[in-house]
């Protein structure tokens, strides 16, 4: 399917749609809505996610019906059909794979992966998930490293470079969703790219405009092959989305398939 036969899809989507998403695509499978269990020494509410437990931050907005709480599905975003789809093809977590999930939320991606990777760095700003996260990876905390800070290519109170974080260690997998700072974590992440043979990565490109460029080009310079999710997302969250909409790639993919890098990337 070429780009233009994509665009149309998604336009006559919309049209048809009751409500616009952010998402717009038809799924393969339907939709989940989980119960939400309340953990009485945690203080917190969990659902079972693939068998495991998985706890909600404070203040999370269920879905109440008759009495009962209830999150919805979480893993719709990763529908084959969706354009928020991070692996596809030979861009995927690998057994002892050491994976790094820079804005994990509620950590359904990493929950998806834990029983099979070697380690998992978990990057999130938000220190109600972080506290939630604790409890979800309780289970797998000899493989779990926990970072509350933001992503970015500088090191200060709060936020810190994948570089230094990382100080050499050589990682299989980057998957990144970091709300528009994924430039900025890109360029922070020089020494990384550089350290880790065979890297992959799905970087989210939705955010501005003309990311899914920028995402391309220094993931190229980092002699990484990249390609796109299928499908386009309209990121309603931006403050142009109304005077200006546009439908964006949703994630860039990056595989590192030799020792090709090239050194003089202009930050």
């Amino acid at each position: 399917m070429n780009k233009d036969e994509e665009i149309k899809n998604v336009l006559e989507f919309i049209d048809k749609s009751d409500n616009i998403s952010v998402y717009n695509f038809s799924p393969a499978l339907p939709e989940k809505m989980y119960e939400a269990i309340y953990d009485n020494a945690a203080d917190l509410y969990y659902i079972y996610f693939e068998n495991k437990r998985l706890y909600m931050k404070r203040g999370y907005e269920f879905i109440v019906n008759n009495g009962k709480k209830y999150v919805k599905d979480i893993w719709h975003e990763q529908d084959k059909n969706s354009p928020h789809l991070y692996e596809e093809e030979n861009i995927i977590v690998c057994p002892d794979d050491v994976l790094v999930d820079a804005g994990v939320c509620e950590g359904n991606f990493s929950l998806h992966h834990i029983d099979h990777v070697k380690k998992v760095y978990l990057i999130e700003c938000d220190t109600g998930w972080i506290e939630a996260l604790k409890y979800t990876f309780a289970p797998y905390k000899d493989k779990v490293v926990f970072c509350n800070n933001f992503l970015s290519n500088i090191d200060s109170g709060n936020t810190i470079s994948l570089d230094t974080l990382l100080n050499g260690e050589s990682i299989s997998f980057l998957k990144m969703d970091i709300e528009g700072e994924e430039i900025n974590a890109l360029y922070g992440a020089k020494e990384t790219f550089k350290n880790s043979k065979g890297i992959k990565c799905a970087i989210c490109s939705y955010h501005h405009h003309g990311d899914e460029e920028k995402i391309k080009e220094i993931l190229q310079s980092y002699g990484m092959q990249v390609s796109t999710s299928k499908g386009y997302m309209l990121f309603l969250f931006d403050i142009n989305v109304c005077k200006s909409p546009e439908l964006r790639r949703g994630v860039v993919r990056g595989i590192k398939p030799c020792k090709e890098y090239k050194e003089d990337i202009i930050l």
